[in-house]
């Protein structure tokens, strides 16, 4: 209680309001790939609300976000060559629930997430960002800890976003109640 550790992270918290303290609702107004936009409405994003949830494993978003993130992917092929995105058919992808075996380097390819919440101050931009170590997660049953498969998910059925373990786990998260708000700060690495 009364904050957080400052030994356990590596840069300043960033600090988003709860909307609702129920499921520690935040408003996510964007996802973006090396600072391109996935191209969908904040509404989308909040539409069954936006929630941190430590007890989901994965990153939940919406079908029409996770669709843009997949075409962003696939269009920066020719800049950017990653392995299980554009060396397959588009249709059968790591966005397509294939997982791949992963060098480290062909991890270090992939380009950061950011996940974009409202601030506290009305008018600036929360941002979190999301590196692929985190989102790119070993397949359930796999006995290779190289085979990776997408942590970044959809659920037909479910417009809503849900920030699971895939992204908390790179970061130190306080459920601030009391002054109705979300921090995040990457953790001090080990």
């Amino acid at each position: 209680l009364g904050g957080a550790p400052t030994q356990y992270y590596t840069s300043t918290m960033i600090w988003t309001p709860i909307i609702q303290h129920r499921w520690y609702v935040v408003n996510v107004t964007d996802m973006r790939v090396s600072g391109v936009s996935v191209g969908v409405s904040h509404k989308s994003y909040n539409r069954d609300d936006a929630i941190v949830d430590s007890g989901t494993a994965q990153f939940i978003i919406p079908q029409d976000a996770y669709f843009g993130l997949k075409n962003l992917m696939l269009k920066n092929c020719t800049k950017n060559y990653l392995h299980g995105v554009c060396d397959v058919k588009s249709e059968a992808t790591i966005f397509d629930g294939v997982c791949f075996n992963f060098t480290r380097e062909q991890v270090k390819m992939y380009p950061e997430i950011e996940v974009v919440m409202m601030r506290e101050r009305r008018g600036e931009e929360a941002i979190v960002r999301l590196g692929a170590e985190y989102y790119l997660m070993p397949g359930s049953g796999s006995k290779s800890r190289d085979n990776l498969c997408m942590g970044i998910v959809y659920m037909t059925g479910y417009e809503g976003t849900a920030i699971g373990d895939v992204l908390l786990q790179g970061f130190l998260t306080v459920y601030d109640r009391g002054n109705n708000r979300m921090g995040f700060a990457p953790v001090t690495p080990q």
